[in-house]
């Protein structure tokens, strides 16, 4: 009998408990609530319906594409609207309520996506000529306001349904900005106006290169150069201006008489072009300075007893010949420092200049090249590779059998106080042909700006502290290894702190090998490198000038 009852007991639970399971659920469920909202250019307003025995409503909100739940904002008490402010133009957001009492959840409702409304921003603002500008923005189907911003406050300039609106500047705007008629409307990201600038200096270096001189603004903005073979003709971007100067660097051989001019661009924002000027206008006085570039003398015995047959090894009778020619053909020597002087304004140059220069810092130079430059009251430039001299300078009677022997820090302090011999670096560590990738101090295939700058800048920071340690002074030039080197590389050894890069032999580094240059352009990338001819022992110095010579004849200078 207890069996039978306890069946009949089971088999009841077993149909009521889905029966008060699901009444339970029924008085649990929340019900629904109606949630809406709309948007103004910088706020989001959530309205919902009131409900039954609340006492407070509790809001969530969530950016859609964050792909985050939603997250709660506020519990409103005394009323059924919420102002949010804190929403981001571009981005979409859905918002939840619920509606509580005490503390269960008796309604809740959700909205459907909503953004921003629509607020126009300026896409393109020209300047037409002097005091015609005509400004661009995004149609909306309503009515915008075009502002200026002098230097005290906002004003309107214009109002337009059609995204576009030209205006006369003669208040001196210096920004625009764009938004609706609507109350609480907010202006646009505003766009700042530049001047066209002007060309006011055009030189011929050569056949191939003419210098642009610019008038242009401060502040971070592109000048785009253009020319023509007639002031009225069609004119052709040739490039952009990153400073005051400009070097059209022509593909060939060209002597025709162009014009140019110039326009300035910014952020969403285009000058007028310049007036053309043509070439020869305040034509500048042109500087030449051939660069030598020596690395080791030895006596003919020495030689033969090391067995060199390096052709960039000469006799020191052959470096005392050439100081001999030189000063007969009236050549002064210069130092690297004495050209940089020069080119920031602080110095003039000799008549007719010349820079002897030496690479890696071979004991040579201390043992022949010294005694004879200051016989014959001359000087040059030394370029130290300072891990060699390290070396020597830790053990400096292993030089007794090395083949290559260097200087050490000793020694080109005392060369270095005479003021014959200038000290400056061939770099600390990077002085390889090719190693890990790299050859020479040159950026790495592969490597990117970001990565080789760093490694520039430490190498430049070690040598150059080291130098002016030895000799006092941390003369900023650096003769580049192997005359490998490339635009890439110019800028990173440039930002690194050296104003003068001493390079090969090559029409990659100028298309003239005199290296012809103005004062008043001053160091920049393009003259801050100086092309070099390198002296062998079949090829004198007499050899490679004589077609300089030739060249001051022609041009009327000698």
């Amino acid at each position: 009998m207890t069996r039978r009852l306890l069946c009949a007991l089971f088999a009841a639970i077993l149909v009521l408990c889905p029966l008060l399971l699901t009444g339970c659920d029924e008085e649990k469920a929340p019900a629904p609530l109606s949630l809406s909202a709309s948007s103004t250019e910088r706020t989001i307003s959530v309205r919902w319906d009131a409900a039954e025995g609340a006492d407070r409503f509790r809001l969530f909100k969530k950016n859609t594409a964050d792909g985050k739940d939603f997250r709660f904002v506020c519990d409103v008490t005394d009323g059924f609207s919420y102002t949010d402010e804190y929403v981001e133009k571009e981005k979409e957001y859905v918002y939840k309520i619920k509606a509580f009492a005490g503390a269960s959840v008796i309604a809740e409702g959700i909205c459907a996506p909503v953004r921003l409304g629509p607020s126009p921003e300026i896409t393109i603002i020209r300047q037409i000529k002097s005091l015609t500008y005509e400004a661009q923005w995004d149609k909306l189907d309503t009515e915008c306001v075009l502002y200026g911003k002098t230097s005290s406050e906002w004003r309107e300039i214009g109002r337009s349904k059609d995204g576009f609106l030209r205006f006369e500047n003669t208040n001196n705007y210096s920004e625009i900005a764009v938004s609706t008629t609507a109350a609480d409307a907010i202006l646009s990201s505003s766009v700042t106006l530049g001047t066209p600038g002007s060309v006011f200096a055009v030189t011929a270096l050569d056949d191939w290169t003419n210098v642009v001189e610019l008038g242009i603004s401060e502040g971070d903005w592109k000048y785009e150069i253009a020319r023509s073979e007639t002031s009225n003709g069609v004119f052709t971007t040739v490039g952009s201006a990153e400073n005051d100067v400009f070097y059209d660097v022509k593909e060939e051989d060209d002597t025709k008489t162009y014009w140019y001019r110039l326009r300035c661009l910014g952020d969403r924002f285009e000058s007028a072009w310049s007036e053309p000027v043509r070439l020869g206008t305040n034509q500048r006085e042109i500087y030449y300075l051939p660069v030598i570039v020596y690395h080791e003398l030895l006596p003919e015995n020495e030689r033969a007893q090391k067995d060199l047959h390096d052709e960039d090894v000469i006799t020191p009778e052959d470096f005392q010949n050439d100081l001999i020619w030189l000063k007969e053909h009236g050549y002064t020597s210069i130092s690297a420092a004495e050209l940089i002087a020069f080119l920031e304004g602080e110095a003039e140059l000799p008549e007719k200049p010349i820079l002897l220069t030496f690479d890696d810092g071979k004991y040579s130079v201390y043992e022949w090249a010294w005694p004879i430059l200051t016989k014959h009251g001359m000087k040059a430039t030394l370029a130290v590779i300072g891990s060699q001299i390290d070396s020597a300078t830790k053990a400096p009677q292993e030089r007794e059998n090395a083949d290559a022997a260097f200087c050490t820090w000793d020694e080109l302090a005392e060369m270095s106080a005479s003021g014959a011999i200038e000290i400056i670096s061939h770099t600390q560590n990077m002085h390889a042909f090719s190693r890990d990738g790299r050859q020479g101090a040159n950026v790495a295939e592969g490597e990117t700006a970001s990565q080789y700058a760093p490694l520039a800048s430490a190498d430049a920071k070690q040598i150059l502290g080291k130098i002016e340690e030895a000799t006092g002074a941390a003369i900023p030039a650096m003769a580049y290894p192997y005359s490998i080197r490339s635009e890439e590389s110019d800028r990173a050894w440039i930002a690194a702190g050296y104003k003068l890069l001493l390079c090969g032999n090559s029409g990659s580094v100028h298309t003239s090998k005199w290296n012809p240059m103005i004062r008043e352009a001053g160091l920049n990338l393009y003259s801050t490198k100086l092309r070099r001819f390198t002296r062998l022992e079949d090829t004198s110095v007499e050899w490679f000038l004589q077609s300089f010579e030739n060249m001051l004849v022609r041009n009327g200078e000698e």
